[in-house]
């Protein structure tokens, strides 16, 4: 199997980011539960700031900052090691995703797949297994822990107004231990699989 440059996985964690900020954009924005909070500004705030965060520390990592560095000519900037940039992007992820899911329902927010992607994408990008594995135990943590909130409990700026459509929720499923035990294995699986068919670390 050829080497993949970090060039290369910097870039592909790009698109990655792009898409995953699109998705969370689409998921507030359409959100029809009573928690939603798809005309509350500070949400929109939030994703811009978490998604710039993203694409700064992308960009100042040392690979990717050689690409743009004569631009700045004398100029010097400071500049982050790969792993570390990319763990950077991982932690603002993972904040940016609890704190919205814990201020549009919890377990009902429509954000909660987002938890069982990242660790997926994390394979994709040939993070080293125990990355993987402390990715998808996070991701895990937090399902769990979410799966017991049913209200929404945003800051006060964040506050959820008046959703752009009425609920659709029909009632609420007090019983959502096999939800719990489903998804919990799914992810132990998706793990398994990637642990089994993992390519060789960049790095």
């Amino acid at each position: 199997m050829d080497p993949i440059a970090p060039l290369n996985v910097l870039s592909a964690m790009i698109v990655l980011q792009i898409f995953l900020a699109f998705t969370m954009l689409l998921g507030v924005a359409t959100d029809r539960s009573p928690c939603s909070s798809a005309q509350s500004p500070g949400v929109y705030i939030l994703l811009f700031v978490s998604f710039m965060i993203c694409l700064i520390g992308i960009a100042f990592t040392e690979d990717f900052y050689e690409v743009w560095r004569p631009m700045l000519r004398d100029l010097y900037v400071p500049t982050l090691p790969i792993q570390g940039g990319m763990k950077l992007v991982y932690l603002c992820n993972y904040v940016t995703v609890g704190l919205i899911m814990r201020g549009t329902g919890g377990r009902n927010s429509p954000l909660m797949p987002i938890l069982f992607l990242l660790p997926t994408t994390s394979i994709f990008l040939r993070e080293h297994f125990a990355l993987t594995l402390a990715y998808g135990t996070t991701s895990g943590i937090y399902y769990l822990w979410l799966s017991f909130v049913t209200e929404g409990s945003f800051p006060r700026f964040m506050g959820p107004k008046a959703p752009l459509l009425p609920s659709a929720r029909n009632g609420d499923d007090n019983n959502f231990t096999a939800h719990r035990i489903v998804a919990l294995l799914c992810l132990v699986v998706t793990l398994l699989i990637g642990y089994i068919t993992r390519p060789e670390p960049f790095m």
